[in-house]
């Protein structure tokens, strides 16, 4: 019989192939380096701010020796060969069409197009952007784990400390399969929480688990999930997600309003600063997103929560020189809420929101602290219980003026406009029926009456408010503008400019004084009282010398109690009228011009006055017709040919 023996190069190759497969059935990672890459994490479709550093990622298995190169709008970027293609301080030019190929020996996969949208900040003065160091501190390799079990607190709070004792950089949560959960984490200066897209950090649960423990309580009240005070050159970006996992907080509110203090999500004070941008917060048990401090940026945020969720105020900003724009909040209480109570407010621009469900971009409901300067334009409200809000009481309040609303469209939105001084006492009171129904009588009986002491120092002032090209369709309530009584605390000087509402009762304005209606608008039916204000403008006209014209303005409101209606004067380039040969109406709501000479062309205006009915502070009882009031219409030009 012959046997073939193997010679010494055969049999080593042969043994060689079985030390192979052993290993590799022993060590699974080395068998899939033989796989070709399957990306888990694809890159995201964002919003940045210019200036900023954004960043796309994608997250692939395949094996160790994976490579990358990333193409914009189809074409390669040199250098761009890792998992990360960060942009820094970018410009317009680098929005575009972002992919990236992934590949090994065993093949390559493109990743789908994400799409990097540049903005430019709307603010005419943008606040200044932190400046953080690039040195990465990545969360796992201090002992966090994404498994959605454990409890990793310690070891992300450690690498936070280490950032902050290193001088700064950022802190990273690497995209995986199952949240990183949490307890309380504290921020410091210099920082940047980085989540990546497929990351999700996630609160501890209320209640604890066979392999989770529940989220920490000092015994009076639960601190906030992220928080940090006098903190300043500070960031949180990405595209990954903060999950409050909110249901069971909200429900055990349900049963027992009084318990302990739920946490926010985010919440940071006597900050400066700070850049807040791309990342997805959800399901907060109460307020998402809550600071107070100057310079604040806040751009490219998806906010959500049910509808019906308690208090889940998706951002509230105190402070100065903040922006806030291109997000999407819908949540079951305040979209914005400016919380003007602690903290003087001024200098915010609020811009490019779409607003879904929760209650409008709101001042209040305290304003003790008074806000001075506003701009909200550009934003798109869609079935939304309240638009405009400016709310708080006779005793928690402050002065708010000097606001510009512009660009502005609703679609079902229960209450477009909804200006204030009896928060507490009313809820919202655009009722179309029932106890909050707003009617003249009863806003005499509580000018008579005040349900809140007009004897406080923090009363509610609202003035200088300017909406510009608001289109509102499928309202359901009135719209509402109602101040307090008192000569300094009447809403006054409000122009309505282009504004369009329908489906809604129409328009409730009470206490409030020099709101004027202009332009193309049409606001809707009046119901008025104790209020002066010009519902259509004076309109221009040209004649030939010896035609006639006529100049006419139409009023809403009266005195009050007493009923009085208003008195007018009008006025040629700003000198008072009398009536004569050929003028007459000066001093009525028409103004006629006969035998028009070429020495009458020029500007005319109305003014109208009246005594609007006051609280009397020393006598406390209503004091009819005590308060003088005057508004004075839009010029009106007479050309004479």
């Amino acid at each position: 019989m012959h046997v073939s023996r193997k010679t010494p190069r055969s049999l080593l190759q042969y043994s060689l192939a079985v030390l192979t497969a052993l290993i590799s059935l022993m060590n699974p990672l080395s068998a899939a380096t033989a796989d070709a890459p399957v990306i888990s994490v694809q890159p995201a479709t964002q919003i940045a701010l210019i200036g900023t550093n954004p960043y796309l990622s994608v997250s692939a298995t395949g094996g160790a020796s994976l490579s990358y190169a990333w193409k914009k709008d189809g074409a390669a970027i040199a250098g761009a060969t890792s998992s990360e293609l960060v942009l820094k301080n970018a410009a317009k030019t680098v929005a575009g069409n972002y992919t990236v190929t992934v590949s090994n020996a065993a093949g390559n996969v493109t990743s789908t197009v994400a799409t990097l949208y540049m903005v430019a900040p709307a603010a005419a003065n943008p606040p200044p952007l932190p400046s953080i160091p690039d040195t990465v501190f990545n969360v796992t390799k201090y002992g966090a784990k994404a498994d959605g079990v454990s409890d990793s607190t310690a070891a992300i709070q450690a690498t936070i400390d280490a950032a902050i004792a290193a001088n700064g950089g950022i802190v990273k949560f690497p995209a995986a399969e199952k949240p990183y959960r949490s307890g309380p984490l504290v921020i410091g200066s210099n920082i940047n929480l980085q989540i990546d897209g497929g990351a999700t950090l996630q609160l501890l649960p209320l209640e604890a688990t066979d392999s989770t423990p529940a989220y920490p309580t000092n015994g009076t009240r639960y601190a906030n999930f992220i928080s940090g005070a006098n903190v300043h050159n500070f960031a949180i970006t990405g595209q990954g997600v903060i999950d409050g996992g909110g249901q069971p907080w909200w429900g055990a509110f349900r049963s027992n309003p009084n318990m302990s203090h739920r946490p926010f999500l985010v919440s940071f004070s006597r900050c400066d600063q700070v850049l807040v941008q791309g990342i997805k917060m959800i399901n907060s048990p109460m307020f998402h997103l809550a600071f107070s401090g100057n310079n604040v940026t806040v751009v490219g945020l998806a906010i959500q929560a049910p509808g019906n969720s308690p208090n889940t105020d998706a951002i509230d900003p105190g402070g100065e020189h903040i922006l806030i724009q291109n997000c999407y909040l819908s949540i079951g209480d305040d979209n914005i809420a400016v919380k003007a109570s602690g903290t003087h407010c001024a200098d915010l621009t609020i811009a490019n929101l779409t607003v879904g469900e929760g209650h409008g971009v709101s001042v209040g409901g305290q304003s003790n602290a008074g806000l001075d300067g506003m701009v909200v334009k550009d934003c798109v409200f869609n079935g939304t219980v309240s638009g405009l809000r400016l709310k708080a009481d006779a005793t928690e309040g402050g002065m708010v003026q000097n606001i510009t609303y512009s660009n502005l469209t609703m679609t079902n939105v229960q209450y477009p406009i909804v200006f204030y001084s009896y928060y507490k006492p009313v809820g919202n009171p655009g009722a179309t029926s029932g106890a909050n129904k707003l009617t003249p009588e009863n806003v005499t009986d509580w000018n008579a009456a005040p349900p809140n002491s007009l004897h406080s120092r923090a009363l509610s002032g609202w003035r200088n408010i300017t909406i510009n090209n608001l289109t509102s369709t499928g309202a359901q309530a009135y719209n509402v503008i109602w101040g307090l009584p008192l000569p300094d605390y009447l809403i006054a000087n409000v122009t309505l400019n282009n504004v369009h509402l329908s489906g809604g009762p129409g328009f409730e304005i009470f206490d409030a004084t020099n709101v004027q209606v202009t332009g193309d608008s049409d606001i809707g039916p009046i119901t008025t009282g104790t209020a002066l204000i010009i519902v259509k403008q004076p309109a221009n006209q040209t004649v030939k010398a010896g035609g006639d014209a006529t100049f006419s303005v139409t009023t809403a409101g009266d005195s009050g109690k007493n009923k009085h209606g208003p008195n007018y004067q009008w006025n040629f380039n700003g000198k008072p009228l009398t009536d004569g040969a050929s003028v007459s109406g000066a001093t009525t709501s028409t103004l006629k011009i006969s035998n028009a000479k070429a020495a009458q062309a020029g500007s005319y205006t109305v003014t109208v006055t009246n005594k609007l009915d006051g609280y009397d502070l020393n006598t406390d009882a209503l004091a009819p017709d005590s308060i003088p009031v005057s508004a004075t219409s839009s010029a009106a030009t007479l050309t004479v040919q």
